[in-house]
C-alpha cells in the first residue's frame, strides 16, 4: 500500500479500537510504524499522583513498564509536555537541551536501556486534574523526531483524540460485547444513529430520553437538530464529512458543545459508520454516523 492507503486503513483501525480496547496495542504498533517510531503508548497522568496510568504500550517489557510507572514519571522530562497545547507534537529537545537529557537519570536508567533516542508526545486530552498522552518513541535506527514524523502524527492526531473521547463515553465492559450493535442499548450515554441527511434511524434509551426532552437536541420531521445554530451547522458539516469516510471527518470538530436551557453542559462526539468493522452496523441501520452524547 502507498502512504495514503496506509493512512486510511490506520484511521479506520483507530476508530474501531474506540469500540474494542483489545485492539489498542495493535493500533499503537501501527501508529508507531506509520510515524517512524519503534514503540508507542497511551498514558494518563493525574496531577495529584506520582505515577502514570499506562492504558496501553507496545515495544517495552512488562517489568520495564512497571518500573517506569513506579519510579520514573517525575524524572521523565516529557512530563512537561502537559504545559503545551492539545494536539501539539512535542519532542525531548522542545523541553530540555538534548545533552542535558542524555546526562539525566531517566535517560541513563530507563530510556537508553529500552532503546529510546527521542520521543514525540502529544496531549490528546487534559483537564485540571489529569492529562492523557499519545507517546511514540524513536530508536537509533530512526533517529531524532523530525519534520516528517511531526507531519505524519498531525494527520492522525484528530482521529486519535475523537476515538479516545468516544471510548471514554462507552463503558469498557460494554465495549467488550460481541459487536457494536450489542452495546447500543446498554450505554448510559445517549447514542443516536443518523443517516446521510441527519434523520434519526435509531437511538438507545438514553438517546430517546434526550430527544424526548426536546432541549439542546430535538428532531424536526425526523431530522436531528441542535438547539444552538452554530452547533447545528457544525454537526451538518461533520455529518457530510462522515459520508466521505474516516479520513475526512477527522479534521472536523472533535467534540460538539451542547448547553441545555438550565445551563447544564453536554458534549457530543460523532463516529463515522462508513468504514472498518463499524460499516456493518451502518449498513444494518442505514446510518452513516453515530452521535455519542454525555
Amino acid at each position: 500500500m502507498n502512504d495514503n492507503e496506509r493512512l486510511a486503513v490506520l484511521i479506520g483501525d483507530i476508530y474501531d479500537a474506540a469500540l474494542d480496547p483489545a485492539q489498542r496495542a495493535d493500533v499503537l504498533e501501527k501508529i508507531a510504524s506509520f510515524t517512524g517510531g519503534h514503540s508507542g503508548g497511551l498514558l494518563s497522568k493525574r496531577s495529584l499522583s506520582r505515577s502514570e496510568n499506562l492504558y496501553c504500550y507496545i515495544g517495552a517489557d512488562p517489568e520495564g513498564l512497571r518500573a517506569y510507572s513506579e519510579s520514573y514519571p517525575k524524572l521523565d522530562p516529557m512530563a512537561g509536555s502537559r504545559s503545551f497545547g492539545v494536539a501539539q507534537v512535542v519532542s525531548v529537545a522542545d523541553l530540555v537541551p538534548y545533552d542535558e537529557f542524555r546526562r539525566g537519570r531517566f535517560y541513563r536508567e530507563w530510556a537508553r536501556p529500552h532503546g529510546w533516542v527521542d520521543v514525540a508526545n502529544v496531549v490528546i486530552e487534559k483537564s485540571t486534574t489529569s492529562c492523557t498522552f499519545l507517546s511514540v518513541a524513536r530508536d537509533a535506527a530512526s533517529g531524532m523526531v523530525d519534520d516528517e514524523m511531526r507531519r505524519r502524527l498531525t494527520l492522525i492526531i484528530p482521529h486519535v483524540r475523537r476515538a479516545w473521547l468516544i471510548g471514554k463515553t462507552i463503558h469498557l465492559g460494554q465495549a467488550e460485547a460481541a459487536c457494536f450493535s450489542d452495546i447500543l442499548d446498554g450505554l448510559n450515554a445517549g447514542l443516536i444513529l443518523v443517516d446521510g441527511i441527519g434523520h434519526v434511524v435509531h437511538a438507545n434509551a438514553a438517546g430517546n430520553a434526550i430527544l424526548g426532552a426536546a432541549d439542546f437536541l430535538h428532531t424536526v420531521h425526523g431530522r436531528l437538530v441542535a438547539g444552538d445554530a452554530a452547533t447545528n451547522a457544525a454537526f451538518r458539516e461533520i455529518l457530510a464529512a462522515a459520508e466521505g469516510g474516516d479520513t475526512v471527518v477527522g479534521v472536523k470538530g472533535i467534540a460538539l458543545p451542547l448547553t441545555a436551557h438550565d445551563g447544564e453542559r453536554w458534549l457530543a462526539h460523532v463516529l463515522p459508520l462508513t468504514s472498518g468493522a463499524r460499516r456493518h452496523t451502518g449498513l444494518a441501520y442505514n446510518a452513516v454516523a453515530a452521535l455519542f452524547v454525555r
